[in-house]
């Protein structure tokens, strides 16, 4: 699968992808590489979430937006992809409920002081489904809170090749935790 998204550049070896079609097929991969043959630098393609960003501005307002501009644009696709640095890219996958949410709230830009009881209950209703950043944090305590047991499991598990696989696993449920087993 990796040689037909590869296209080879030149007789020495050298091959380039396709970006816009294929880099989330190396997220997370340790052996990407930018550079000349001689001058190689590892590259990072890592998963990301996308989120609303909903702020309030200073004359009450609020204006909404999101770290992925083509969700903002009403654009839709498998993936997308944000160029952090010439050896960092991260990608985002949204869902079916996001790409529907965010095409429904990112149609107004600019909501007025008025709305900040519906932004709130907005929030409230979705918060559990998609990541949200917002300067509402005075508004936002009003929230019910749940007193919980948080709980965080490491693994380490040895590879074939010499290496490690790692796993974090974080919960916050009682029912579900796994870290009082010892071994």
């Amino acid at each position: 699968m990796l040689i037909s998204v590869l296209k080879k550049e030149s007789f020495r070896g050298e091959y380039s992808i396709y970006i816009e079609k294929y880099l989330y097929l190396f997220v997370d991969c340790d052996h990407i590489y930018t550079g000349s043959t001689y001058d190689l630098q590892p590259v990072k393609i890592h998963k990301d979430n996308p989120h609303l960003i909903i702020d309030k501005r200073s004359d009450g307002s609020f204006s909404v937006s999101t770290n992925v501009k083509e969700l903002q644009r009403g654009e839709k696709s498998s993936f997308f992809y944000k160029k952090n640095s010439e050896t960092d890219y991260s990608v985002f996958t949204p869902s079916q409920f996001e790409y529907k949410t965010y095409k429904k709230i990112l149609a107004q830009e600019i909501y007025p002081a008025e709305a900040e009881p519906y932004l709130i209950k907005l929030i409230t209703a979705i918060g559990g489904k998609t990541e949200i950043h917002s300067n509402m944090i005075a508004e936002l305590d009003s929230m019910k809170k749940i007193d919980i047991s948080p709980c965080i499991t490491l693994r380490i598990v040895p590879d074939k090749n010499y290496s490690f696989f790692n796993d974090c696993l974080c919960t916050s449920f009682r029912k579900y935790a796994i870290c009082s087993r010892k071994r």
